[in-house]
This record gives C-alpha cells, structure tokens and sequence, in this order.
C-alpha cells in the first residue's frame, strides 16, 4: 500500500465518521456506502472531508456558504435515506432544493438559472443580458456574440455578427438574413419570407407565432399557449394553472380536499396522490392545498412569518393587533404584494424606527400613503381614533406659516389655533358624524384668506387699528372670495383688534329650481328597479328624492342605522327611524349584505378586505366613509342633480308634514323646516282641527 493510498484510506474513514457524528441514526456501514458514492475521487473526498472539520453541522444545518458539491450530494442522498435531521443546501436565490448549485457566490450557492442572472451583464453587440462568455474592447459579449465576428452582411450589407459564414458560392449573411429565405412555409404552405426554426423547418411569422418553442395545448383550456407545468393530467398554461391552485376542491377518488391536477379514468379532475404523482401541493406548515410560494409554503404561512419580522413584534408587542389583522386579511399574496408597495415600505420603515405615532405621521409629506395608513393604524387600535381633516389642518399650519413675516404669523396662528381649529373641533363632538375632506379644504381656506388679508395691509400700509370699513369694502371689491373672511374680522372684533368694521350682509342664496314631479318619480323608478345602475348609487338617489337626505349624511350612515321588526324596516336618518318602503328596504338590505369598498390606493387590499366596515358605503381607506362631494359628482353623471332633485323631494314633504314632524323626522333645524313649510304655503287649519278633535275625542 502507497502513502497516498493510506491518507485517502484514513480521510476516508474520518469522514464517515464525521457523517455519523452529525446525523442522528446513522450507522457507520451507511454512512461509508454512502461517502464513497458521493465523494468517490479523492479530490471530491478531500473537499468533503475539509469541510466537515471546518463545519461539523454542515449536514444539519442547512448552510450552503462554501459548501463543495460533494457535501451538497451527501445531503441529497441522505434525505432520500429518509434521515429527518439532514437539510439539503437551498440555492440562495430561489431557494430550491432540487436543483444543482454549481454558481458559488458570497454566502451559498446558486442554480445555473440563478446563477446566470446573477452574474449577467448586457452585451455590448446585441443589447441582451446575458452570461458573459467573453470580452472585447466595446465590453462584454454573450455566448452566441462571443463566437460570432461582425462583418458586411452580403445581403442587407450591414456591418453586423455573421449568422451563416461565407461558402464558395454564397457570401456572409447575418443572423436576421441567414433566418429569413422567401421560400415556401412548411406549415401554411404560402410563399412568404420564412424563418428556419430549431428543428429545420422554414416558418413564415404567422406560423412561428403559433408554434413556438414551449407552446403546447393546455389540457384544461385547449388553448396554444407557453406550458407553466407538466401534470398528471397533461401541460398547463400560466392561467389556467393560478385558477386550478387558487381553488382547490374535494377529491372524488380519496374524498380529501386537494389541488385536482390529475385526471380519473372517467374524465373527473382528482387530485396527484389519486393520479401517481408525488406533487400534491400542500404547505409542508399546515398542510393545506394552496398555490405554494417560497419553499413550497402557502402564502399565509409566509405572510405572517414575513410580518412578525418586518414589524419586530417581539420587540413592538403593540403592533400585534396590526399584523393579526393583516394575517387574516384575503387574498394573502395580495397582502404581500401590498407590502412591497409604498405603503407598506412607510410601514415596515416607521415600524422599524418604533415611531407608529400621529406625530411621526403628521411630518411626513402629505400623500395617500401617510393617509392610508394612518386609517389603517386607528381602525386596527395601533393609534387613537381623532378627526384627522381637522387635524391635517392643524399639523401643516407651521408650513403654511413658514416665510411669513413674524406679525402675521403670530396673528394668524392665534386665530387658527383658538377659532378656526377649537371651533371645528367642537363642531366634530357635536354632530355624530366624521369630517369629509371638503371640511379641511375649508379650514385651510379660511387661514388663508385671514393671511391674505393681512398681506393686502401692509401693501396698503395699513394696520388693523386703523382700519375703516372703506378700506374693508375696498379689500372685498379686489377678491373673489370673501365669506371665508366674515370668521377672521368677527374673531378680530371679539379681541377689539379692529374697530367700527363689519363684514357686509351675504345675500342668501335661491334655492335652485326643483325638478318637476313627474321626473321625480321617474328617477325613482329607475332607481328601484334599473339593475344596470351601481347598487350604492340607486340606494343614495333613493334616499334623495324619497326623503331629500343630503348625499353628504347618506354616505355617513351606519350598519346599525338599518334595523328590521319583522316584515318592517326601519333607517334613522336623524333621531328617529323612519319606515322604509319594501322596494326601498330590499336595495338597502342587500347594500348592508354585500357593499365593498371601491378600488383605492392599494388595489390589491382594500379597506373592507382588512377591517369590519360599520358603514353603509365604506370608502377607500380603513374605517372611514366614501365622500360625499364625490358621490355628488357620480350621482351627477348618473342623470340625477341633487340640489334640484333635493329641493323637489322636501318640497314634496313640507306639503305633506308640519314643520313640527318633519324637522326632527329629517333632522333639519327647526327655522330651516318652518322655512320649507313657509315657501310651499301649506296651510295646516285642517291639520290642527284634526290633532283637536283626535285630543277632544280622549284617542292619542
């Protein structure tokens, strides 16, 4: 026996010693067997038996950095041994197990695929990125520029790679040249400028479209198309495949409910296991048939583990009730793919920092994100609920002040700070109904209109103690807008900061022309019986010209708004519930069962898909109502115009009712509800004669 014959004698069996060390159950004839199938070359085994001294748990643990394929291939043998220990090395882009790695790369290896766009650059002669299999003074070149020298085409004549080299009898052709030839299409038959495909054959384009390499028709539609996977059941295109995993369904062969890629003996859908196949596509976590994703795990597995870490609960035990609710949140790869988006990058950014507060959110640029989630935070109990239209206003007002001189400045944020916002605040408390986006347009109109004011004295050099009621009605004269400025000169006034000045008398404004009674009742009609209409729109314009309630409180209404008593329905418009008419109380029953909000911000997640609405028309972000200046607008483009169709609706009703019934039955002030009875001149004698009589007669 050689010297080199008695050290591979000894690593070797130092090796099998260390494989048996490492894996639990492994005896030493198995482990030898095995060794000497995967690392027969001393080569092989002296990288295997390196690698082991270096990293004892190498077997166990998975960890592919600086592995040497013979370790990769032990791994593989021994999982098919069925030792549960063992974990085969992943490729560190994919994370597939069943591959090869031959790419080593910092911290593990790649697949060839992987490893191909890893290390792919774009050639400098075609434009592709691809492998780089060699280098010229332009830059880089791929496989198939790599062996191809660039010289005149013979036929089109530009200087491009030769696709077909020159003959004795024909010149270089370049490969757009050596594809095409006008000859006869082997498929269609036509004489037409053909290509030669990968078997030979010449092709025209109509022809090499409908057979190009990997289409084939999909067992499931019967379509041509590019084949995503070959099952049991034959190839499958990329569509039907996402609708066969997105719905598993009940095996009829086994009775387990199960991804049906297979196919009975009597034409029926089964499952792999029923049809011979090992891939049955179930999440090795929870053992549900699912559309697998990293690992072969179904999608909500991977969710939450993906949101325990990018919201460190251990660490923020707060954000649990955030990432339990967005865990439940359907379709799970939509929530994946929402975190991936701006909003979810801002999350998992102020999550990281441990700064989820109001505060923190107020300084962020305004935009939708920050807005989203915001209502996403309150709606889930991260963050207290507040009116956040009033309090958008009070968070920009430092940078609607900034550049401001200092006098107006101060001013302006004293009026802004203990009028404009307290009053807005106070109102908020009152009313049982949240701000619209139209309230802080408002505000901010207000604010700027005091700062403009102010600007238009010192430009005049003028001051407010010195201001007439002249130089007010000149200031009125030069602007358009001016009821936003009635708040600032009474508040100016109460602080007796100006004096003898008052703001002139607003004309009220006519109430528009109703529309006639007849189209009333058309409009009705349609919306309680036109199917073609958006089921929200026709609940809305009902509402409307039934009972004239404004678009702004009808979006505004609650689930527990609607309440039934047997065959009775009832809605509260005000304080009271008032009797809903059975056509009406169908559209409202059936929008209480199946409304969902409209497509927002985050197309993928809507708001009803992550928290319970409470609203009767739930809006883009979480637990918050669709706007009423914009439900205006789609009513609008429905035929229906509210200020008119309003008007005509409690004209109808001040006809009907006295003032006394019909201000609380639609919650309008009382000056307001005589103000209606007034202008249709109902006279109530006959009414007031009836209550007497009813009293004298001793009935309720």
């Amino acid at each position: 026996m050689t010297a080199g014959s008695g050290a591979h004698a000894a690593r070797l069996t130092a090796t099998c010693r260390r494989v048996a060390d490492a894996v639990a159950g492994l005896d030493a004839t198995t482990a030898h067997a095995l060794v000497v199938q995967v690392a027969g070359h001393p080569r092989a085994l002296w990288d295997l038996h390196e690698h082991l001294a270096a990293h004892p748990d190498a077997l166990v643990s998975g960890s592919a950095d600086q592995a040497p394929p013979s370790l990769i291939r032990l791994a593989k043998a021994l999982a098919a041994q069925g030792f549960p220990d063992v974990r085969v090395p992943a490729c560190l882009g994919c994370g597939r197990t069943d591959r090869e790695l031959p790419g080593r790369v910092p911290g593990g290896r790649l697949c060839q695929p992987c490893y191909h766009k890893a290390t792919a650059k774009v050639c400098c002669r075609c434009g592709r990125t691809r492998p780089v299999q060699g280098v010229c003074e332009q830059g880089p070149l791929c496989d198939r520029c790599a062996g191809r020298p660039q010289r005149p085409c013979g036929r089109c004549g530009k200087v491009r790679p030769v696709g077909r080299r020159a003959t004795d009898t024909t010149p270089d052709l370049c490969q757009e040249c050596a594809r095409t030839q006008t000859t006869t299409c082997a498929v269609c038959g036509r004489t037409r400028s053909c290509r030669r495909i990968s078997d030979g054959r010449r092709l025209c384009p109509g022809c090499v479209a409908a057979t190009r390499a990997g289409r084939q028709p999909c067992y499931r539609c019967g379509r041509r198309r590019p084949v995503l996977a070959h099952w049991p059941a034959g190839p499958v295109c990329h569509a039907c495949y996402e609708r066969v995993l997105s719905t598993p369904a009940t095996c009829p062969a086994c009775g387990r409910r199960a991804v049906l890629t297979g196919t009975g003996p009597d034409g029926q859908a089964i499952c792999a296991r029923c049809a011979g196949s090992t891939r049955t596509y179930d999440c090795p976590d929870c053992c549900t048939p699912c559309r697998p994703l990293r690992g072969g795990r179904c999608a909500r597995r991977v969710l939450t583990d993906r949101l325990h870490d990018l919201l460190a609960i251990d660490e923020h035990p707060e954000l649990a009730p955030l990432a339990a609710t967005l865990c439940t949140a359907d379709p799970p790869r939509a929530v994946l793919r929402w975190l991936g988006g701006p909003t979810g990058v801002l999350l998992t950014d102020l999550a990281g920092t441990g700064q989820l507060t109001h505060d923190a959110l107020d300084v962020l640029p305004a935009g939708n994100s920050a807005r989203y989630l915001r209502s996403l935070l309150v709606a889930t109990g991260v963050l207290p609920a507040r009116d956040d239209y009033v309090e958008r206003v009070a968070a920009g007002l430092e940078r609607t002040l900034a550049g401001q001189p200092a006098h107006r400045a101060a001013l302006v944020r004293q009026y802004a700070t203990w009028d404009v916002l307290t009053r807005a605040r106070r109102r908020h408390d009152r009313r049982d109904r949240t701000s619209t986006s139209a309230t802080s347009q408002y505000l901010r109109q207000k604010i700027h209109v005091a700062l403009d004011f102010l600007t238009w004295l010192d430009e005049h050099a003028l001051t407010l103690d010195r201001l007439t009621q002249p130089d007010l009605e000149l200031y009125l004269a030069e602007r358009v807008t001016t009821k936003p400025l009635a708040g600032f000169i009474s508040w100016l006034r109460r602080r007796h900061l100006v004096h003898a000045v008052a703001m002139p008398r607003t004309p009220r404004r006519a109430q528009p022309t109703p529309i006639p009674e007849p189209d009333r009742w058309q409009h009705l009609q349609r919306c309680l019986t036109d199917e073609d209409l958006p089921l929200p729109v026709r609940v809305a314009a009902a509402l409307l010209l039934l009972f004239g309630n404004p678009v702004t409180h009808t979006v505004a209404l609650t689930t527990d708004a609607l309440q039934h008593d047997g065959d009775r329905h009832y809605l509260t418009l005000a304080d009271r519930p008032v009797l809903l008419p059975p056509a009406l109380a169908d559209l409202l029953t059936r929008l209480h069962d199946q409304s969902q909000p409209p497509s927002g911000l985050a197309r993928s997640v809507t708001a009803g898909s992550i928290t319970a609405s409470t609203w009767l028309f739930p809006g883009r972000h979480p637990g918050r109502h669709r706007e009423g200046a914009g439900f205006t607008t789609i009513l609008a483009a429905h035929g229906i115009d509210v200020r008119p169709a309003r008007t005509a609706a409690l004209m109808a009703l001040a006809e009907q009712l006295p003032a006394a019934v019909l201000g609380p039955l639609l919650g309008l002030h009382p000056h307001t509800a005589i103000a209606w009875t007034t202008l249709v001149k109902r006279d109530w004698t006959d009414y007031l004669a009836a209550r007497t009589g009813t009293a004298h007669d001793g009935r309720a």
